[in-house]
């Protein structure tokens, strides 16, 4: 395939680093980015949420954020200022507009009121009838009423020390309920979202989880957002019996709980891919790794690249160094020496994006300049808008097909929804798996015919949708994804696509445009 890149630079307006505080990034809610992966004081945020308040109606009406609802505050602690019209398009061609500014930290569905687990419908098929004057109809046909909306819930990092990395997770999700809700809902059954940020404390996780499921009474979980308190959240969905449809996929426990059902690929075939990618970029022998101690799959990292017929076996490269650190670390100095005196030629930083930008940093200061390899975790925009990381080379290997690639109709639908509905955000790796976790309900909904439309939408349904899943690719977004009824965990998929970031493009590209190697 010819190379792909997403050469449309999507600036963000609310983008404002003269400001003291930690950068006031908005999309459809306030997200806090932190910088150099310090944890971000009380004070700092009030500054930042603050900082939200005083951007005018054009500054937020630019980024389809409604400026009656902005200042509304979400669980979690954090300003979820969303806007909550959007349009539903009858298959007869008249719109119904929701009430704006509607409820904190949701997305109102079309002819709803978002408020705590309540809404007000416009005309449903009522419990047990089907839809088209009563004629048996399929799940993705045209809609021409509204049944009763479904409400699904995300909580995930949107802020504290490594919130930069779920930026485009929250106002990703938005962009494909409001595209759904646009051509009538799930199954004709308007989409209503409440999302939460946990700022990756498992205490929040766990509590987030149990206000959505039984204060707001959310049908399902959708694309949670946990890389560090992925055990809590996987605990907490366990108990309460509730799916959970895609996610950040970054932990090995995405295909070990019940519960959990992953978008794409699984960690460990990504992260070969990181390294294969970067190896054959120069055609390199010897790789550094530094992993981070916070979350449980660093140490699954180390083990997997040290042990024999591991991820170094797997690339056919040596690995000549080792070493942890901490995502809240500021400096790299000592293990860019070390890297280098080690004879690396190409570092993997299993971290988050901000890591990646300061070990380039502190390695360049030594002149020294290896090709870098990451988690899909780290691909987003501050990464991307790094020109030294850039200079040096990153590659990655992505769960899901590249979102800067155009070559597939399912990235046509996700590059044209984005257009339409967030043309100033940049598109990252987030916005992608948000896109994709809903695209992975939708079909899940589908395989359920005319029982989607006899009624509201249950738990019970969604998992029983999920189990019919066979061989789907998404329109090309994903490797073929297979669940099973009642399955204890979902089966692993060794897959990964290509992205990287280099001089010879000015941002994140698809070298080989929607490639899957898969083992």
């Amino acid at each position: 395939m010819n190379p792909t890149a997403f050469r449309r630079r999507r600036p963000n307006p609310f983008l404002n680093t003269r400001q003291g505080a930690a950068v006031a990034a908005l999309a459809a809610g306030a997200l806090l980015l932190t910088a150099c992966g310090n944890r971000v004081s009380d004070d700092r945020i009030e500054a930042a949420n603050n900082a939200v308040m005083q951007l005018s109606d054009d500054q937020l009406k630019a980024a389809g954020i409604d400026p009656n609802a902005v200042g509304a505050t979400g669980a979690g602690g954090t300003t979820a200022a969303v806007s909550g019209a959007t349009t539903a398009v009858p298959a007869a061609g008249s719109a119904t507009a929701a009430t704006p500014g509607t409820g904190a930290g949701t997305v109102a569905a079309p002819g709803t009121t978002a408020g705590a687990g309540t809404a007000t419908r416009n005309t449903a098929t009522a419990p047990g009838k089907t839809a088209a004057g009563g004629a048996a109809v399929s799940a993705s046909a045209p809609c021409t009423q509204s049944l009763p909306p479904i409400t699904l819930g995300q909580t995930g990092v949107f802020s504290g020390f490594i919130g930069a990395v779920g930026a485009g997770a929250r106002p990703g999700l938005q962009v494909w309920a409001k595209d759904l809700n646009s051509r009538g809902g799930l199954a004709c059954h308007p989409v209503q979202l409440i999302q939460v940020d946990d700022q990756s404390d498992p205490a929040k996780v766990t509590a987030n989880v149990r206000d959505l499921v039984e204060n707001k009474k959310v049908t399902a979980l959708i694309d949670a957002y946990v890389p560090i308190a992925v055990g809590p959240y996987a605990e907490a969905a366990a108990k309460y019996k509730m799916p959970t449809i895609g996610g950040d996929n970054i932990d090995l426990l995405w295909n070990k709980a019940p519960y959990l059902f992953p978008v794409g690929a699984s960690p460990l075939g990504t992260y070969l891919g990181s390294i294969k990618s970067a190896a054959e970029s120069g055609h390199f022998t010897k790789f550094g790794m530094l992993y981070c101690v916070e979350a449980t799959i660093c140490g699954v990292l180390k083990q997997s690249a040290t042990s024999k017929g591991g991820l170094a076996d797997q690339a056919g490269v040596k690995l000549v160094y080792i070493a942890p650190f901490s995502l809240t670390q500021p400096d790299f100095t000592s293990e860019c020496q070390n890297m280098k005196n080690a004879g690396v030629e190409f570092a993997f930083v299993g971290g988050d994006g901000s890591a990646v930008s300061r070990v380039a940093r502190a390695c360049n200061s030594l002149g020294f300049n290896p090709t870098l390899a990451t988690v899909s975790l780290a691909a987003g925009s501050a990464v991307q808008a790094d020109k030294l990381v850039a200079s040096n080379g990153l590659y990655l290997g992505s769960f899901l097909a590249p979102f800067p690639a155009n070559d597939t109709p399912g990235l046509k639908e996700y590059h044209a929804a984005f257009e339409r509905y967030a043309p100033t955000l940049t598109l990252d790796g987030a916005s992608m798996i948000a896109w994709s976790s809903g695209k992975l309900l939708e079909a899940a909904v589908n395989t359920l015919g005319a029982e989607a439309r006899s009624g509201p939408l249950t738990t019970a349904m969604i998992l029983k949708g999920l189990g019919n899943v066979k061989n789907e690719t998404l329109k090309g977004l994903s490797p073929p994804m297979t669940f099973k009824p009642g399955q204890a965990f979902a089966p692993a998929i060794n897959c990964y696509a290509v992205i990287s970031l280099t001089t010879r493009e000015p941002q994140f590209a698809a070298p080989e445009g929607t490639k899957f190697h898969c083992q």
